[in-house]
C-alpha cells in the first residue's frame, strides 16, 4: 500500500485473507474485486464481485473483528484505504442510536456466519425469536427513516450495506 492511501494490486493479487485483523477498508477506484471464502482443500465459496466505486473490507472495522472473507484481484485493481481510525472517527459523529442500529446489524452478520450464496441465513442460522427481531427490525421505521434523511453520506452509505448484509442473511418471513 503507497504511503499515498492508494494501493494497486496485480490480477490474482491477495488483498487479504479471511481471518486477517480488519485495519483498513477500500473504496474499489478501477479494476474488479472478488470476496469469497475459502474452503479447505484449495477450494472457494463465491461471495460476490466488486465493482468501481464501491467499499469492502469494511465490516472488520466496526469492531475490530477478523476478516469475514478474502478478496482478490480479478483485474488491476487501484483502491483508496480507509484506515481503521478515520473510520471510527466516522462513526463517532453518528448519533447513539444509528451507531446502536449498526452494531445491532452488525452483531447478527457476525453471528449468522459463514454466509454463503444460496443460504440466506448461514450454517450458524439465529434462534427463531433472533430471525424474528431481526426482521421487526428491518421492517422498522425509525433506522430507516435515520438513513433516509441523514446528510452524512457515510452514515447513509454504511447503514444501507449493514441493511443488505442483514437481509440477505435472513430466511423469508
Amino acid at each position: 500500500m503507497a504511503d499515498d492511501g492508494i494501493g494497486r494490486f496485480a490480477t490474482g493479487e491477495l488483498i487479504f485473507r479471511e481471518g486477517d485483523p480488519g485495519t483498513f477498508a477500500c473504496l474499489l477506484r478501477t479494476g474488479l474485486v472478488e470476496l469469497y471464502r475459502p474452503q479447505d482443500g484449495g477450494g472457494k465459496v463465491p461471495i460476490g464481485t466488486v465493482k468501481p466505486g464501491q467499499i469492502f473490507g469494511e465490516l472488520a472495522l466496526f469492531d475490530g473483528g477478523p476478516r469475514m472473507a478474502a478478496a482478490r484481484a480479478l483485474t488491476e485493481v487501484e483502491v483508496h484505504r480507509i484506515d481503521r481510525a478515520t473510520f471510527v472517527a466516522e462513526l463517532d459523529q453518528l448519533d447513539e442510536p444509528t451507531r446502536d442500529g449498526m452494531h445491532a446489524l452488525l452483531k447478527f452478520v457476525r453471528e449468522t456466519m459463514p454466509h454463503t450464496p444460496g443460504d440466506a441465513h448461514g450454517a450458524g442460522a439465529a434462534d427463531a425469536a433472533r430471525i424474528a427481531d431481526m426482521h421487526q427490525f428491518l421492517r422498522g421505521e425509525a433506522f430507516g427513516h435515520t438513513l433516509a434523511t441523514t446528510k452524512n453520506d457515510f452514515a447513509r452509505t454504511l447503514g444501507k450495506l449493514l441493511v443488505y448484509y442483514a437481509s440477505r442473511r435472513l430466511p423469508p418471513e
